[in-house]
């Protein structure tokens, strides 16, 4: 119990910058180069009351339950090749931000505010991409050839980026949720 605003924030900022480059040159024969890039972020951002009798006393009193994530993935991933029969050029970049975002009250018997009670779960992630392959040949002919494969939320498999679960009971979801407590409010419940 307090006589103020009780806050509890989780939240993370990560943070992910990956430069891949491959270059390969041959004056005579064949060349190839390439650069290939993996970058997952996914972690567990929970702020919760549970299991507890809490009370922001005093009609400007508030509780606020927070979890928020502002990640930012930077990928980059450049290949080339010149050479004097064949060049082969390329990237192939995998980028993924599979957060779990989680504010609740669960198994309260009392959460009072004197004002308002808050709960929010935001994502305001950053992913940018640059992929690129060049190649060039004096004599022959040459191939430059890019791919990027970018996914924001929901449930991703490392191992297969192509299953996605839209399921409701994903593991990685947004919620802001009470469950099973006893919640006073002087104003809203948001």
């Amino acid at each position: 119990s307090t006589g103020g605003t009780i806050t509890l924030t989780a939240s993370d900022e990560s943070l992910i910058v990956s430069i891949a480059g491959g270059v390969s040159v041959a004056a005579n024969g064949k060349a190839v180069g390439a650069a290939v890039s993996y970058n997952l972020i996914s972690n567990q951002i929970k702020a919760f009351i549970e299991d507890a009798v809490v009370t922001a006393a005093g009609s400007t009193s508030d509780i606020l339950i927070t979890a928020s994530s502002g990640s930012i993935l930077v990928s980059i991933a450049v290949g080339g090749a010149f050479a004097g029969d064949f060049a082969l050029g390329g990237s192939l970049t995998v980028n993924s931000i599979a957060n779990t975002l989680d504010a609740h009250i669960k198994n309260s018997t009392l959460v009072q505010a004197g004002r308002h009670v808050n709960l929010v779960a935001v994502e305001r992630d950053t992913l940018v991409t640059v992929a690129g392959g060049f190649a060039g040949s004096s004599h022959s002919s040459a191939v430059g050839a890019a791919l990027a494969y970018n996914y924001i939320g929901g449930s991703l498999d490392p191992g297969n980026p192509d299953v996605i679960n839209r399921d409701s009971t994903a593991v990685d979801q947004i919620t802001a949720y009470i469950d099973n407590a006893y919640v006073v409010a002087g104003g809203d419940i948001l």
